[in-house]
This record gives C-alpha cells, structure tokens and sequence, in this order.
C-alpha cells in the first residue's frame, strides 16, 4: 500500500506540471484500483478517456477490471472489454476477462469461446486453463476437460483448484477413486484454508468424508 500512495503522489505531480495527458490520470486510475478506491478510479478513467495520448484499449480494459470489483457488474465488464478489443484485437488480457465475466455468469459456452481465442494469441496461465477445464465439464465433454486441466497442472502442479476440479470431473465420470484422490490433494493443499467448503462440499459428501 505504501508504494501505491508513493505512486498517487507521483501522479500528482506530474498532473500539476501537464493536466492534459491521459497516461497519467489511466496509471492513477490504475493505481486507485488496486487501492479499491473505485469510484476515484472511475474518475480519472474518464478524464483519461477525453485526454491526448491515452491508450484506449488499456482504459477500456481497466473500466472493465472496476465493473467488476466495484460493482460486481459483468455484463458492463463485457461491454468495456469488448471496447478494448475492438482498440486491439490482440489484447489478450482482454478476451481472457472477458471469459471469466462469462465464467463468473455460467455462461459456460461464451466463456469457453473466449478462453480459446485468448491462446490462439499467447499462452493461458493454470488459472485460464484451469477455468476452462471446468467449462468442458459442464459441457460434458470430459476428454477436453482433462487435458486442459492437466495443461493447467503443468503449470502450477500444486493448484488446489484445478485437484478439486478433477475430482468434480471424475465424479461426473463415475470414477469414484480418482475424484477421492484428487479431492484429498486438494485439501492437502489447503483448500479450505483460503476457500468456502461450499465450493467442495460436493465431492466431500461423495467420497464420505
């Protein structure tokens, strides 16, 4: 937090010398943000927006990120990122928040969309592969499902997420000592510890403990 508020003072500065560049005002929206001083954040995004020298498709995509913390609003995320895609088609940030706004909806065939056209342009992290391992699991189609939770995997072996989700995949599939084994690596990863035994107690009553 002190860094940020070293940054806002910056930011400051900078505006009293020229009030008239957007990089500025974005980069203390940005910095607002991430302090969840949203409605600041808000403001200067706007400011931003009529300004020389603003990156649109940065400042679409931040009001998209503040849609969303701010206001738990995803279908104004979607409207905002679409705004920054349509400034740059290769942003793909942009299309893989666009999928978990989707995600976040249970919109399970957008957001899958979404995730995909995100690694046509770079790779995903084991979250994005992670979230789009879950979407095929709800689609029913359990072979892409598996090898896109094991991408995920791959990248971050001690994901308890992605353990859990491979339980809920294996329960699906009737594999009951699979969707066991998974479920307890990912309490021994400290599932519970940082997430809501609701988001498990399924797999939970399923294998009896």
């Amino acid at each position: 937090m002190g860094e940020l508020k070293k940054a806002l003072n910056e930011y400051d500065k900078l505006i009293q010398i020229d009030s008239l560049q957007g990089m500025i005002y974005l980069n203390r929206g940005m910095a607002y943000r991430k302090m969840e001083q949203y409605e600041l954040a808000m403001a200067d995004y706007l400011k931003a927006r009529d300004m020389q020298g603003t990156r649109l498709d940065l400042l679409y995509y931040n009001m998209g990120i503040n849609a969303i913390y701010a206001y738990n609003n995803n279908d104004s995320g979607i409207y905002y990122y679409n705004k920054a895609i349509l400034e740059n088609p290769g942003f793909r940030d942009a299309y893989s928040n666009k999928a978990y706004s989707y995600f976040r909806m249970g919109q399970w065939d957008k957001a899958a969309e979404q995730y995909n056209l995100a690694f046509q342009l770079s790779e995903g992290t084991s979250v994005h592969y992670n979230n789009l391992g879950y979407c095929y699991i709800k689609q029913n189609n359990f072979d892409q499902a598996l090898s896109t939770l094991n991408s995920s995997l791959k990248l971050y072996p001690k994901n308890p997420w992605c353990h859990r989700n491979l339980g809920v995949l294996y329960k699906e599939k009737g594999e009951k000592q699979l969707a066991c084994k998974h479920l307890q690596l990912a309490l021994d990863q400290g599932f519970l510890k940082k997430w809501n035994q609701d988001n498990i107690q399924d797999l939970l009553d399923y294998c009896n403990l």
